[in-house]
């Protein structure tokens, strides 16, 4: 993965940043250039499993799907009236890093700066995001099918936990026009 902290201008992409109630997002957090591939072993991807368990439980976010690799995760959530996107990630990042770093007997950062997250706008967009998501392990050559991998919701450990009777009536309808959606179907400031 890119270590988007080091790029030109890599703080003015979260600049604007707005976080929308009862929409969905997909997520890319990575880890820091100098930590290597720690998601790998079992307990730390476990780690950042039940926290984005967790974070559904105190209503912070619905999730829609997830899949943890060894030096970043992908998770698509139904984000609550609770909190702002990036407060819970902030709390999140956070929370994982002291844990993973006395885990893995370390000092130091754990996570880049930022993420990566892009406003899934119809049931086709998720449809699609959820189709890389779940494949991410497979394209690696870490599995050769996406319910094989342990840390996804590809995997029947975890399917149960993408909230699908939140999901079928919070998306907009698809609709046949050049871009799969029309403009009032887009929240204000996205067009």
């Amino acid at each position: 993965m890119y270590d988007l902290s080091e790029l030109p201008h890599s703080r003015d992409l979260r600049k604007g940043r707005v976080s929308l109630d009862n929409h969905s997002y997909f997520i890319t957090k990575c880890v820091h250039h100098t930590v290597g591939e720690p998601l790998a072993h079992p307990d730390c991807a476990e780690l950042v499993v039940s926290s984005l368990v967790w974070a559904k439980q105190q209503g912070w976010w619905r999730i829609l799907g997830f899949v943890v690799m060894p030096d970043h995760y992908h998770a698509i959530i139904g984000l609550r009236s609770a909190r702002q996107l990036s407060s819970v990630m902030e709390s999140i990042d956070k929370f994982t890093a002291r844990r993973l770093n006395q885990l893995l007997q370390r000092k130091g950062p754990f996570w880049q700066d930022g993420f990566y997250e892009h406003l899934v706008r119809d049931r086709k967009d998720y449809d699609d995001i959820l189709a890389y998501v779940h494949s991410n392990p497979v394209e690696a050559g870490l599995a050769d099918s996406p319910d094989v991998w342990e840390h996804s919701t590809a995997n029947s450990a975890y399917a149960n936990e993408i909230d699908w009777a939140w999901l079928g009536p919070s998306m907009p309808e698809i609709r046949e026009c050049r871009y799969r959606f029309v403009k009032e179907d887009v929240p204000p400031g996205y067009w």
